[in-house]
This record gives structure tokens, sequence and C-alpha cells, in this order.
């Protein structure tokens, strides 16, 4: 579909310099760790020019969006390898959508990603990340043919905080850090026990995406994360000797740079059969516990998860930070 005149203008789409677009990244005002700041880390902008440098440096690629001579935005844009071969069919993903602060970031997005799909096969599944409150590029999006599959809440915990928090007991809550060696056998037995069941995540709600592809790659994680491939640190909850369910976590090592101590979550789940809500003794315990000389936790979960939802919202050292929006758009679709 070409842009209507009224939307189109005078813009054009180029391949855009590595300096052009880290220039407009750092002038963009949609950079994803705004939050930090709320903790003393205003690293936002920093960060997202280190972390496009290093895409572009590993072979992203960039459509330049020109109002005349003038760069007004860009499209930062690469394949997904790894969810490419999963699914048996092409997936590519926005790295980053920037636009000058006073930029038609609407206009801009409409004609980036419109541009974008031109260049790609057919079908391929495109996968945008939007901060919750950059309504104008999801008009955008929407408006050639991304629809919104999944909205995200991250929540930051904060140890300076925990004083808040009330008595908790860690009778029943287990840590194991994978640098200590590998989790014993028979944890890993029962963390395998059963298929996971998320249903709330973006891929499950692609009607295009085969269902048992989706369930599959969480099993996949799953496996990975047991084995300490992508996580540094898994507590679990036990109830009468059993392990009934388990969250992993990863030191930020990439916020290391920037005096970040943080750690996020890898993965976790309430093992088949096991009694809701037992994963709060868990959260109590990262809330109140370094688990790798951090003193940030962020824990992100669907907004349609209620139950993990209402368990982070109970403990006062922890607050709702960020809210992203999961949209896919598919090459053939106008």
């Amino acid at each position: 579909m070409v842009p209507p005149p009224s939307v189109r203008s005078a813009l054009s789409v180029a391949n855009g310099s590595v300096d052009d677009v880290l220039g407009l990244a750092d002038r963009d005002p949609h950079a994803p760790l705004r939050p930090l700041a709320r903790f003393g880390h205003d690293i936002a902008r920093a960060h997202r020019v280190d972390h496009l440098a290093a895409a572009l440096g590993a072979g992203a690629e960039t459509l330049a969006v020109r109002d005349g001579g003038d760069l007004v935005g860009a499209v930062v844009h690469r394949s997904v390898p790894d969810l490419t071969e999963h699914f048996e069919q092409p997936v590519h993903e926005v790295v980053a959508l920037l636009s000058e602060p006073d930029g038609d970031r609407r206009r801009l997005a409409h004609v980036g990603l419109d541009a974008l799909r031109d260049l790609l096969a057919v079908p391929t599944l495109v996968l945008l990340r939007l901060e919750g409150d950059d309504l104008e590029a999801a008009a955008g999006a929407s408006a050639v043919g991304y629809r919104l599959r999944e909205t995200s809440l991250s929540f930051v915990n904060d140890l300076a905080r925990r004083d808040l928090n009330p008595p908790r007991s860690d009778a029943d809550v287990r840590v194991h850090r994978f640098a200590d060696g590998p989790l014993p056998d028979e944890v890993r037995a029962a963390v395998r026990r059963g298929r996971t069941s998320f249903v709330d995540d973006h891929y499950h709600a692609d009607p295009r995406l085969d269902r048992a592809r989706c369930d599959d790659l969480y099993d996949r994680v799953r496996d990975r994360v047991v084995e300490g491939i992508g996580a540094d640190v898994l507590v679990s909850r036990h109830l009468d000797g059993h392990m009934v369910g388990f969250g992993t976590w990863r030191r930020a090592r990439e916020l290391e740079p920037y005096g970040v101590a943080m750690v996020d979550n890898a993965f976790g789940f309430r093992l088949p059969g096991a009694p809701a809500g037992n994963l709060s003794e868990v959260g109590a315990y990262v809330c109140d516990e370094p688990l790798l000389e951090n003193r940030l936790l962020e824990w992100s979960t669907q907004a349609t998860n209620y139950p993990m939802v209402n368990m982070l919202c109970r403990r006062p050292s922890i607050r709702l930070c960020r809210t992203t929006q999961v949209l896919h758009g598919w090459s053939d679709e106008r």
C-alpha cells in the first residue's frame, strides 16, 4: 500500500548512514530504559546509542526517512534467525523506530514501516515493540497493517525499599546459583515435568502462527534456562519436598558499564498440578534479598496474566515502571 499524499508528502526513504542513525537515537525521546531514571540511572539515551551501534555492527540495517533533505526518522531492522528456524518462516524485528523530538512520529512510522515491508520476502512476520506511551507510532503502524498482539508490564523492585515489606518465611524457598554448578538431576527432571502453559504472549495471539510451535518455543526456553543458558540463578518453591514452581533471573551485564546493578527475569512458571499462588513466596524472597549483588530486579509479565500481576503488585518495594506494546506485521498483509 502506497501511503496517500497527505501522509507521504515530501518524505523519501533510503538506506541511512550509521552516524546519522546514532545521532538521531541520541535525540529521540522514546528510549526504552527511561524508567531507570527513577532509581538514579539516567542512562536511557546513552544505552540505546550503544545498543544500536552494536546492532548495526552485527548486520542490522537502516531505512532513513527524509523530508526533503532533512533526516526526520529511521527504522533499524534485522532478521531473527533463531525464530525463523523455529517457525520455519522468515521472522524480522524492528530494533528501533527513531524520530526527531518535534517530528511527526505517526507519519514517520506509517511511511518507514510501509517501506520496510516492501523490502521483505512474502510472507515475513515483523515484530515491533513500542513503549506504552508511544501512541503516535502505534497509530502509524496500525495504519499499515500492524496489529497489537501483547501488552506487557515491567515491574522493578528496589532493595533500598525492602524495609517497607512485611515479614516473610523462607522455609519452602530454595536458591541455586549456576556459577556454583548445574542443577541436581532430580531438580532438572522436576522442572521439565509436563508442558509449559503460556497462552497470554504475542506469539499465541497471532492466528497465523502454528500453536504447537508457540508451545514448543517456551518448552525450549525452559530447557535452556534449567541448564543455566540465559539464566544465572533459580529460586524455587517446595511443598512436602516437591518443587511446585520456580523463577530464574539473569544478571543484566549490558547495564553494568553504566553503573546499574540489576537482574531481570529469564523464565519461570508453576509446575503442572501445583496449587495456584505458589510463586508468592518466591516473589517475596527476591524482593527482599539480592540474588547477584544487585539492588534492582525487573520482573515482566503480560498484562493479561492476572495472577502474576496481582502477585507483583503486593510487595511495597516493587513498582510498575514500564508498559510495552508488541505488534505484529506481515509483509503480505496491507
